[in-house]
């Protein structure tokens, strides 16, 4: 799903082309008198899962993990927008199939050495190589090159105006580091990255200590001295960690009593809608079945079955918020013009009669662990089997579920999944809900070739404001087609002690800890 990046020449370029923002990258610091700040500027961090490893394959999800480390290319401030990090500006060629990013000459690896476009080079030659996570935000790309120290260049086989935004989780390794200690296995064992943290301390599934590093970064200058990240599978233990000052934040998956019981002892909640939550009604699988869910009406009798205001009241108590589309509320894709599916169960009955389907059917659910509440998939099948339609559950594995999303074994008639943005393009959507990526087929969820013009339109869009038309466009045309069924949006929730300050979220997903502080 990745590839390289080929450079042309610079007169290729041109000075109309997007270019990075004015401002320079961050550095929030912590502006507050000495006097309101705990003596030791530790921040200590909960939760039941963390990436596999502290190097950029462990994964493109968490980006504050790994953000005490690393440097990306660029970095995203505030509704999507791209701002400079490593890169401090970029432009694209008059076809839109070559980008320049001009890397600041201040930026030192730990021991003194540069940061130059051989390390950027290096790092995404290596993603395509080991087949890294990040992968998947660079389907389009097709080379690679150094120009100079400071000069980086990515072509792409289509325009592809997401290559900025994607660039914010390009972790960037150091070539001869990387080299020195032979390949990755070594690396695994000491990381080393251009951030303004060192590791001190990596215990799998235990524990990731992060020390502020003595020498001045660049242009972060977070004023928290150390971060550690701590796995605690129960998440009683986590709330109890919180309440007795054992931890100060935690990243987990609560119930809505669980939320509400940690606001009454004074912990402070934020609580953020980063995705949401659907049921697919794959093409490939009703196709190949021939099953009823290939006639729209019963597609849609399905979304008119699910009582969804309940679901979120019921399982959520509020906390999580009925929608009709895919994504993130707030994201140059949402449209807030498209409102969520009525409960209208005699309507659905009705949609299943016209259809033939007066008896009911049987469908089939693939269930991935974890993935959606026990209590949400049980209302869907009870809603279901209100009008008709009997849900029988097929429990996978997270390999076997892999398998049938990638399409190398067959999905079952309902496919769950969670959607967010990530890169202010919707990468997801693109790479599983279109016909042909630029990588190759789609997954089979969802193919309509109309669609897929105008997703990739969108991605050639340079003008920011025409291109958030155009995705609301797509999405409005995928609703037409009911290829889901649409649930709640999905939360972000972070509970976190009163003393820690200024935690602040540049995206739903994308953020790091530099703005943070302890206080007394």
């Amino acid at each position: 799903m990745r590839a390289s990046v080929l450079a042309l020449l610079a007169t290729l370029l041109v000075a109309c082309a997007p270019t990075s923002p004015a401002p320079a990258a961050p550095a929030p610091g912590a502006p507050t008198p000495a006097s309101e700040r705990a003596e030791r500027q530790v921040l200590r961090i909960g939760g039941n899962m963390l990436p596999s490893n502290p190097t950029p394959q462990g994964g493109t999800f968490f980006p504050q993990y790994y953000a005490p480390l690393y440097d990306t290319l660029t970095w995203f401030g505030p509704g999507f927008s791209v701002v400079p990090a490593v890169a401090e500006r970029w432009d694209v060629s008059a076809d839109g199939l070559t980008w320049t990013f001009t890397l600041r000459r201040d930026m030192r690896w730990p021991d003194g050495s540069a940061l130059t476009a051989e390390d950027v080079k290096f790092t995404m030659d290596t993603i395509f190589e080991l087949r890294w996570p990040q992968v998947a935000l660079f389907t389009a790309v097709t080379e690679t090159r150094a120009v100079d120290a400071a000069t980086f260049q990515i072509v792409t086989r289509v325009p592809d105006m997401a290559i900025p935004n994607n660039a914010a989780q390009l972790r960037i390794v150091p070539k001869a580091y990387f080299q020195s200690v032979g390949g990755f296995d070594g690396y695994l064992q000491k990381p080393v990255g251009s951030g303004p943290y060192e590791l001190v301390e990596y215990k799998p599934g235990d524990i990731t200590r992060y020390r502020k590093r003595a020498a001045k970064h660049a242009f972060r200058d977070p004023p928290l001295e150390e971060i550690v990240f701590r796995i605690i599978p129960d998440v009683a233990q986590q709330l109890n960690g919180l309440r007795l000052g054992e931890i100060d934040l935690v990243f987990g998956n609560f119930t809505a009593d669980q939320l509400e019981q940690a606001q009454r002892a004074g912990l402070e909640l934020l609580n953020v809608e980063v995705s949401s939550s659907h049921i697919n009604f794959p093409y490939s699988t009703y196709e190949a079945k021939n099953s009823p869910l290939k006639d729209k009406r019963v597609r849609e009798a399905l979304n008119y079955a699910v009582n969804k205001e309940a679901l979120a009241q019921a399982v959520y108590k509020g906390f999580a918020r009925p929608v009709g589309q895919m994504g993130t509320p707030g994201s140059p894709w949402w449209d807030d013009s498209v409102q969520p599916w009525p409960f209208n169960a005699q309507r659905a009955k009705q949609l299943l009669a016209e259809a033939g389907y007066a008896s009911g059917f049987k469908v089939s659910y693939d269930l991935q662990p974890g993935q959606l509440p026990q209590e949400l998939v049980l209302a869907v099948q009870s809603n279901l089997r209100d009008v008709g339609v009997e849900m029988e559950i097929i429990q996978n594995d997270q390999a076997t579920f892999l398998d049938k999303y990638f399409g190398r074994v067959q999905k079952a008639d309902l496919f769950p999944l969670v959607t967010g943005e990530t890169n202010g393009f919707f990468q997801s959507m693109r790479n599983a809900y279109t016909c042909q990526t630029p990588a190759g087929p789609g997954l089979g969820i969802y193919c309509n070739p109309e669609f897929d013009k105008l997703v990739a339109e969108a991605y050639s869009e340079r003008d920011a404001a025409k291109r958030a038309q155009i995705f609301k466009q797509a999405n409005r045309l995928m609703r037409a087609d009911v290829p889901q069924l649409w649930l709640l949006t999905y939360n972000n929730n972070i509970l976190f002690s009163k003393k820690v300050r200024d935690l602040k979220l540049v995206t739903p997903t994308q953020f790091n800890f530099d703005s943070v502080w302890i206080a007394k």
